[in-house]
């Protein structure tokens, strides 16, 4: 209440990027079971509000996803796998 909030900065700095806001889309298994475009449509709309896009194994190729982002944000989650046969 005591603070003026009328111009208003949601940026952060992260890793060394400054980003518009403080949201990532977390990578989500099996997006074509929800949409036809599945992670494509997603990195699309990361795209266009310059959110960073988490890649990971998923329902397309990193490549056709990349495809679509221009020069947007993105990481990747790896997961390690545990060898069992040792």
């Amino acid at each position: 209440m005591l603070r003026d909030v009328s111009v208003r900065d949601t940026s952060i700095e992260l890793f060394g990027q400054k980003l518009t806001s403080p949201i990532l889309l977390a990578p989500i298994g099996v997006l074509e079971l929800a949409h036809h475009q599945a992670d494509v449509g997603v990195a699309k709309a990361a795209a266009s509000l310059n959110i960073p896009y988490i890649f990971h194994q998923a329902s397309r190729s990193m490549e056709e996803v990349s495809s679509v982002m221009g020069t947007s944000p993105r990481w990747f989650q790896l997961y390690w796998s545990k060898s069992t046969n040792s």
